[in-house]
């Protein structure tokens, strides 16, 4: 394996959700051709996105290897706190509309079935809920930030 570091120009704009399909293919792109090239490592820094990809040693396999928009639930919740993860990508959002309050807030009591945010793609708004009642402990994914399919957007401790 290669231990050759590339740097890829890319927009500064982080797309909105009608480019969000147009942008994953241009990462897509983006790895196959550090595949092409030999290339090890890649961190793509893209508005409000921070990426890094990386190839695994054993099989030379693609995988994402951090990203502050893919992250994992803290380990002190791990093993009781609940997560609400996402059901598509798409770009995360704590309320309605930029004026209104959140859905939720760390330390609110939630019911099974209760909406606790909206993720948007191509222009529509998904509600995201929980499935179990309890107590918000987490928010994890930031407000206006792009999600990715599973990713961890609020932990919820029954």
């Amino acid at each position: 394996m290669s231990e050759e570091t590339a740097s890829v120009p890319v927009p500064t704009a982080v797309p909105d959700g009608a480019d969000l399909e147009r942008a994953v293919s241009q990462v897509r792109a983006i790895v196959d051709l550090l595949d092409a090239n030999g290339v090890s490592r890649l961190r793509l820094r893209w508005g409000a996105l921070d990426l890094e990809l990386e190839r695994t040693p054993e099989a030379g396999a693609r995988r994402p290897a951090a990203a502050s928009t893919v992250n994992e639930a803290p380990a002190e919740m791990a093993s009781t706190a609940v997560p609400v993860r996402a059901p598509l990508v798409g770009v995360f959002y704590r309320s309605r509309a930029p004026e209104n309050r959140p859905f939720v807030e760390v330390g609110q009591r939630v019911e099974a079935g209760q909406q606790v945010a909206v993720v948007e793609a191509m222009k529509m708004f998904n509600p995201i809920t929980t499935a179990v009642a309890g107590t918000v402990m987490d928010i994890p994914a930031g407000n206006g930030e792009i999600v990715e399919f599973d990713q961890v957007l609020v932990m919820v401790q029954p």
